[in-house]
């Protein structure tokens, strides 16, 4: 965690599923000594993750789920000491493309969880953790 090459960043570890990031906040957050870094924590609203982030320059870790991504499209940071490592990147890391949908009201016009993610830490580094299924039947590995 103290690293001059990276800037002593801060890691976003990033689940698609609650249950999921309950299951690591208990690990991380009893971790704390082996990590190197005190600042652990299990972010439970998109507010508290921009309150986190605008107040420091470095460090910390930051256990939340993808679908806080879209609670609202501000600027979280853009600082670039930021490394989001995302589980199961095949469900939500690859879908940067807008989608249009024609409904009865007019056009829709959405996006996939990585565009918010994007747009909201748009200096950060991304590690993308496919499924390890998807892994074992692949021959090669995509990077996403």
């Amino acid at each position: 965690m103290k690293s001059k090459y990276f800037s002593s960043p801060t890691i976003l570890i990033i689940t698609d599923r609650t249950d999921l990031d309950d299951q690591l906040s208990k690990q991380f957050v009893g971790s704390k000594k082996y990590i190197g870094d005190e600042t652990v924590v299990s972010i439970e609203s998109r507010e508290k993750l921009r309150e986190e982030l605008q107040g420091r320059e470095s460090g910390g870790v930051y256990l939340t789920t993808i679908q806080k991504f879209t609670e609202d499209l501000q600027l979280l940071t853009d600082r670039t000491n930021v490394v989001c490592i995302s589980d199961e990147a095949h469900r939500s890391q690859i879908n940067l493309d807008q989608k249009v949908k024609i409904t009865e009201s007019g056009v829709q016009k959405t996006y996939g969880f990585a565009k918010y993610l994007h747009d909201s830490l748009p200096n950060a580094t991304y590690v993308g953790l496919p499924e390890l299924r998807l892994m074992e039947q692949s021959k090669s590995l995509a990077v996403l």
